[in-house]
C-alpha cells in the first residue's frame, strides 16, 4: 500500500501528465517527474489512476463546466457584436412586425425532427400573439440534403414564399431531392425554373455561409437552435416554454 507521501508524490505526477497532455505543461510538475524514466512516471500515473478513478470524473466534469463557460462567454460577445447579422440582415427571411417587441431567430435543418417539432411550437406561439417577428437562419447540419433544401428555402424568399415553401417542405416526408421539393415548390405557385437557377447561384451559396458562420459563432452546435431578444437557447423549444420565456422579456421590457 502506497504511503501518504507516496500518494501525494504521485498526485502530483498524474497532475502533471494531465497538464501536459492540455497543454498547459508546468515547470514545478517537471521538476518532481526528474530522475524517473517515462515508463517509471507511466506506471506511476497509471497506478494512482487506479486507485483513485474519481480524478478522472472530476477532471472531465470541471472541463464541462469550463467549456460551458467559455461557449456562453463566447455567445454573449456574438450577441453584442453580431445584432445586425441577427436581427437586421435582410437575406435573412422573417415573418411579423418589423417593429415586434419580440424577435425570435430560429436556426434549422429541414431534415431535423425536433425542427417540425419546432415549427408547430412556433405557430401555436404565433397564433395567440401578434407582435413577435420570426427571423429564419437555415443551419443545415444533417446531410448534404439539407444543404440542398437549405438553398432551395433561401431561394423561395427571392419570390417572396419563403414561409410558404418553408412550412410545406418542413411538412414532406421522404427524401427532399429535386424532384420532391419540385413538387413542394408547384404546390405553394414557386417558378421552379428560377427557384432553382437562385438555389445554384454563388449569392445563395454566399448567404447560406454567413448563417452557418453566426450559429457557429453563438455557439449553436446543432438543431433546432434559438435566440430570443438577448438570449441564446440551444435546442428545441416546446410551445409552453417559449410562451413562459416571452413572458419574461416582456416583464424585464417594464
Amino acid at each position: 500500500m502506497a504511503t501518504k507521501n507516496t500518494v501525494s508524490r504521485l498526485a502530483v505526477l498524474c497532475a502533471s501528465a494531465i497538464v501536459a497532455i492540455g497543454g498547459m505543461g508546468s515547470s514545478a510538475y517537471a521538476d518532481t517527474a526528474k530522475g524517473l524514466s517515462k515508463d517509471e512516471v507511466n506506471a506511476l500515473i497509471k497506478e494512482y489512476i487506479l486507485g483513485n478513478p474519481e480524478i478522472i470524473i472530476e477532471s472531465l466534469e470541471n472541463h464541462e463546466i469550463d467549456q460551458r463557460r467559455k461557449e456562453a462567454e463566447m455567445a454573449a460577445k456574438a450577441l453584442t457584436e453580431r445584432k445586425e447579422d441577427l436581427f437586421a440582415d435582410e437575406n435573412s427571411p422573417s415573418i411579423g412586425p418589423d417593429d415586434a417587441d419580440i424577435t425570435i431567430v430560429e436556426f434549422f435543418d429541414y431534415n431535423c425532427g425536433y425542427c417540425k417539432k419546432a415549427l408547430a411550437d412556433l405557430n401555436e406561439v404565433l397564433k395567440d400573439d401578434d407582435n413577435i417577428r420570426v427571423v429564419f437562419k437555415e443551419f443545415p447540419v444533417l446531410s448534404p440534403a439539407s444543404r440542398t433544401a437549405a438553398l432551395w428555402g433561401l431561394a423561395a424568399d427571392k419570390q417572396g414564399k419563403y414561409f410558404e415553401f418553408h412550412q410545406e417542405l418542413m411538412k414532406h416526408r421522404g427524401n427532399k431531392d429535386e424532384a420532391a421539393m419540385s413538387k413542394v415548390a408547384e404546390s405553394v405557385g414557386l417558378d421552379v425554373d428560377k427557384l432553382k437557377a437562385d438555389a445554384g447561384s454563388a449569392e445563395t451559396e454566399a448567404i447560406l455561409m454567413e448563417m452557418r458562420e453566426l450559429g457557429v459563432a453563438l455557439g449553436i452546435r446543432g438543431t433546432p437552435g434559438f435566440v430570443i431578444n438577448d438570449q441564446v437557447y440551444p435546442g428545441w423549444i416546446p410551445a409552453d416554454r417559449m410562451k413562459a420565456e416571452i413572458k419574461k422579456k416582456r416583464e424585464a421590457m417594464q
